[in-house]
């Protein structure tokens, strides 16, 4: 999330919540940490929740009731994924590797003790 996409995340709570004030110290020091985790965050999936948060609940939201968790790629599960569709593919060849043949020799080297295992 952009800065000024953080920024109107802000203005809308605080304009749905007297008490989620953005004034003086206090309101600065505010916007410095809700700016901070939120940009961190993707915009839409954030606004979402705060809309849904302003129309169900009275009192403002913390950072925790309207953050997105952003998903990553995990490497491993990708090579995983093409290891397996390889393997399957090598089947329908009439090709019966074992899922072990198809790991790379870095991983057969690091692995090895527990390959044979």
């Amino acid at each position: 999330m952009e800065i000024h996409e953080a920024l109107d995340i802000l203005q809308r709570i605080a304009a749905s919540y007297t008490q989620f004030d953005l004034t003086g110290e206090i309101g600065e020091r505010r916007i410095e940490v809700w700016s901070s985790h939120l940009m961190k965050m993707p915009y839409k999936p954030v606004l979402e929740r705060v809309n849904q948060h302003i129309i169900r609940e009275k009192f403002p939201p913390t950072i925790a009731e309207v953050s997105v968790k952003v998903q990553t790629n995990n490497e491993f599960l990708d090579e995983q994924s093409q290891w397996r569709e390889q393997v399957k593919q090598e089947k329908k060849a009439g090709n019966h590797k074992t899922f072990v043949d198809h790991l790379s020799p870095e991983l057969k080297k690091k692995y090895g003790s527990f390959l044979r295992k």
